[in-house]
């Protein structure tokens, strides 16, 4: 079977996000998100419950913000915004140590649309000057190495405009790196409220989530897989259903609501 790059890498976030692994055999059915659903609780191999999983992150996300954040009760309710519990100038700091609070695997914070375009300008500026370094460089030892001493040579080849330029460049990009990464600050997307940050835990830890409660709630494993497709394929969850192509989930449909694909009995490949 091919598999084309963006299969394994979605094949790689489902693993992680359900804590499965997926073996070779067991695709060769898979043709539509309803079978990749079906594989998904077979793998997952726990009962179903009418118990949801978002309920307790949530209420275990709200006594953390209270218990060691000093939130009050109605602060932490599920429209509330993250900013007010979690400000940017401390943010770096408390995005991970709340990771480590729940347990859960957090997407990372983002840093700010210049940070990435300074070390693209910077990049294009070192890969310009590497050609006329080289053809200084070139110049430097064919013709003025028999006529210069050793330390004439150190010292003409270091004043060359373009030698300048690249460790410039280099400098340059390091120190726009770390300013980069001095302000990772941004919250990831959907991640704008409470609510938006347990749904986002649910999606990357929907697997481990799971074996603690021993079940699996239908309905939410359903939708953790829909939005990990949907992300994947820049679509609306909306626009994916049972009949999609897991491999290309496009379809046509865009109803509001989904139901979970009806449970048949699926029997691994050998």
């Amino acid at each position: 079977m091919d598999w084309d790059e963006e299969s394994v890498d979605l094949l790689w976030k489902l693993e992680d996000a359900f804590e499965i692994v997926f073996n070779p055999p067991d695709l060769i059915p898979i043709v539509t998100v309803g079978d990749l659903y079906r594989l998904i609780l077979v793998k997952i191999g726990l009962p179903e419950s009418e118990r949801s999983l978002s309920d307790p992150l949530l209420h275990r996300v709200q006594t953390i913000f209270i218990e060691e954040y000093g939130a009050s009760a109605h602060s932490v309710s599920p429209s509330v915004p993250l900013d007010r519990l979690i400000p940017p100038a401390t943010r770096r700091v408390e995005w991970p140590r709340l990771g480590e609070r729940l347990g859960c695997r957090l997407p990372d914070l983002r840093g700010p649309f210049w940070g990435e375009a300074v070390q693209a300008l910077l990049g294009l500026v070192i890969i310009l000057s590497i050609i006329p370094a080289a053809i200084t460089l070139a110049r430097s030892a064919s013709h003025l190495i028999p006529a210069l001493s050793l330390a004439e040579f150190v010292q003409t080849v270091t004043a060359s405009t373009s030698i300048q330029v690249f460790c410039g460049g280099m400098l340059g990009s390091h120190l726009a790196q770390k300013l980069s990464d001095a302000s990772m600050m941004l919250l990831p997307p959907g991640c704008s409220t409470v609510e938006g940050l347990v749904k986002e835990l649910l999606k990357l830890n929907y697997g481990s989530l799971a074996r603690q409660a021993q079940s699996v709630h239908r309905r939410e494993a359903w939708e953790v897989l829909r939005a990990l497709l949907a992300e994947h394929a820049s679509l609306e969850a909306d626009q994916i259903t049972e009949e999609s192509p897991w491999r290309n989930p496009r379809s046509p449909s865009t109803s509001e609501a989904v139901a979970p694909p009806v449970h048949r009995d699926f029997r691994l490949t050998r």
